[in-house]
């Protein structure tokens, strides 16, 4: 992952709403996949995607490159992993 001045805006890119997040987390988001999937994102200027996934019993995750190499996501909170691929 490269490196960026600000590790608070790519924790927020990551985490992503916050209300959307709980909503999600009480069962009451009608979207979940507002949240939840690939999202283009902009990272202290940086544009990327960041990719979310979330099961609630899950300890990791990892997303797969198309080559087939895994990439383990952050976990953010709740079963909730993210990634954030710069420059995708």
């Amino acid at each position: 992952m490269e490196e960026f001045a600000s590790s608070a805006s790519l924790a927020s890119a990551l985490a992503g709403d916050p209300e959307s997040r709980a909503a999600l987390f009480d069962g009451a988001n009608a979207d979940p996949h507002a949240l939840l999937g690939p999202h283009a994102a902009t990272v202290d200027g940086v544009a990327g995607i960041v990719v979310r996934a979330r099961h609630p019993a899950a300890t990791a995750a990892e997303w797969r490159r198309p080559g087939g190499e895994a990439v383990a996501m952050t976990p953010i909170d709740e079963g909730l992993f993210a990634l954030w691929l710069p420059g995708e």
